[in-house]
């Protein structure tokens, strides 16, 4: 690209204050749910000790070195061109508290080992949890329905609780969607045994990579197992972290119908800067060599900033809180600048999602009016 898009994060993003009574409250409450959890993560990670820091930096320039021996930093598409087949998929019934009966999905994923042997074993998975893909699936028996594929966020994965954040008692029931919560890599069912969920998706950065690689693959093949199930049409949405993978699967999926991130993350280079920041690293870092530049050379090739979306002008939407503090409104308003698209917001924060009803509304607007078979 010839300008870098990584200065749309510079950008103040175009919204007004909150003006109601209702919602000043949901803003400061949004604001002061997100600060108080940003403040016990950064007491219980701790600070670095500098060896670390720079035993980090060693193994990031590695990286850059063998992405850039691959040209992926040129052209990340490489990195993402393996062959799309519909999967073979086991099924079986599971019911989920307060959610109707679902379909639980699971089917082989094709994990690409994209750096070689030399950079460590840590991102394997001696368990093979992470080599099954999974979802769960609502839908009607004549399976004639527009679907929506939901991808949860950072340490979710559990659809007890992803079926309540993403309403699919609403989807499914009221606005005529059959519903498919995706688990990412490493998350709820996929986390190796002895691992938080998500804990290894985001402390290395070749685990990172591939990780992402992993996830769109799992995505693209599940969109077009629900294709081949009779699906008339496939659109997207997640949060946080799955804002962002669903803005990157937007990028690389042809065929999906509508894509709406909500509180999504553009850039995990800024967003780790940001924390090491809180902690006190960055004069450590930098000593080191690490600075905000260097991390967004290295998380570019998965970057949505980075990628072209290919679902069509229009049926793109951004949804993001004025009150977040986990993932400052910088970041939805970039995605959204750098899409072309509307950007809906809600006065709460990240994890206090207060007065969001009217931007799902609008959600489910854009859906309906851009699905097939309604």
């Amino acid at each position: 690209m010839n300008v870098n898009p990584y200065l749309l994060l510079d950008v103040p993003p175009a919204r007004s204050a909150p003006q109601s009574l209702v919602g000043r409250l949901q803003f400061e409450v949004g604001r002061w749910v997100d600060e108080s959890s940003l403040r016990y993560e950064a007491w219980r990670i701790g600070r670095s000790p500098p060896q670390r820091i720079r035993e980090r930096a060693e193994r990031y320039r590695r990286a850059i070195d063998f992405l850039e021996s691959r040209r992926a930093l040129e052209n990340p598409a490489v990195l993402f061109a393996q062959p799309v087949d519909v999967p073979a998929v086991e099924r079986k019934a599971r019911r989920f508290l307060g959610l109707p009966v679902c379909e639980s999905l699971r089917f082989e994923s094709r994990p690409q080992r994209i750096f070689p042997e030399e950079f460590g074993t840590a991102a394997r998975d001696p368990s093979g949890r992470n080599r099954w893909a999974r979802a769960y699936l609502w839908r009607r028996v004549d399976r004639r329905r527009p679907v929506i594929i939901c991808i949860h966020g950072y340490r979710g994965g559990f659809p007890v609780l992803d079926g309540r954040a993403f309403g699919v008692r609403r989807l499914f029931h009221s606005l005529g969607f059959d519903v498919v919560l995706a688990t990412l890599p490493y998350h709820g069912a996929r986390a190796p045994q002895g691992t938080s969920s998500g804990q290894l998706l985001l402390n290395d950065p070749v685990r990172t990579i591939e990780a992402f690689v992993q996830a769109v693959s799992d995505l693209r093949r599940l969109a077009a197992w629900l294709r081949a199930e009779g699906a008339p049409s496939v659109g997207v949405t997640g949060m946080s972290l799955g804002g962002y993978v669903t803005a990157l699967f937007a990028s690389l999926e042809p065929d999906l119908d509508f894509a709406a991130p909500i509180i999504p993350v553009a850039s995990f280079a800024d967003i780790l800067w940001e924390r090491a920041g809180r902690r006190g690293e960055h004069a450590d870092a930098r000593a080191a060599g690490i600075d905000l530049a260097l991390l967004r050379r290295l998380f570019s090739p998965h970057c949505p900033l980075g990628h072209r979306p290919r679902v069509p002008a229009g049926r793109r939407l951004v949804i993001a809180g004025e009150a977040d503090r986990i993932v400052p409104p910088e970041h939805p308003a970039a995605l959204a600048a750098h899409w072309q698209a509307p950007i809906e917001w809600f006065a709460g924060g990240h994890l206090a999602q207060l007065g969001r009803e009217r931007a799902l509304a609008r959600f489910a607007r854009l859906a309906r009016n851009h699905t097939q078979g309604c």
